[in-house]
């Protein structure tokens, strides 16, 4: 079975924003599907893998808040890809996984 954890890389220059990523897990081998949700540091939580949306200035909250559907849209999607294919008995490598994860994020149905 695949497990889909959301991880943050934060920037390694002072003052940037880090990126945050999925990392789908199959079969003892961990792969990566990079996001373009970028967040810095303060506005993470490693204990919760969650965005934390403490921002005073309004339009960083409301992007926050925006990020924040978005990545649980995203692992929504990606749970369900892994789902089917598991329903379907599908073995798949952890690339196959990544590779169809891909597909699907980028085409939403």
């Amino acid at each position: 079975m695949a497990t889909v954890k959301i991880k943050f890389r934060p920037s390694s220059v002072d003052g940037r924003e880090g990126t945050v990523y999925y990392q789908v897990i199959h079969g003892r081998v961990a792969r990566q599907i990079n996001t373009s949700c970028k967040l810095f540091p303060a506005e993470w939580s490693k204990r919760h893998s969650r965005i934390v949306i403490a921002s005073s200035d309004e339009d960083r909250r409301q992007y926050l808040l925006l990020l924040d559907k978005k990545i649980a849209e995203d692992t929504d999607r990606l749970e369900n890809v892994i789902t089917a294919l598991e329903r379907n008995k599908f073995t798949a490598s952890s690339k196959s996984l990544i590779n169809i994860g891909k597909v699907s994020l980028n085409n939403p149905v």
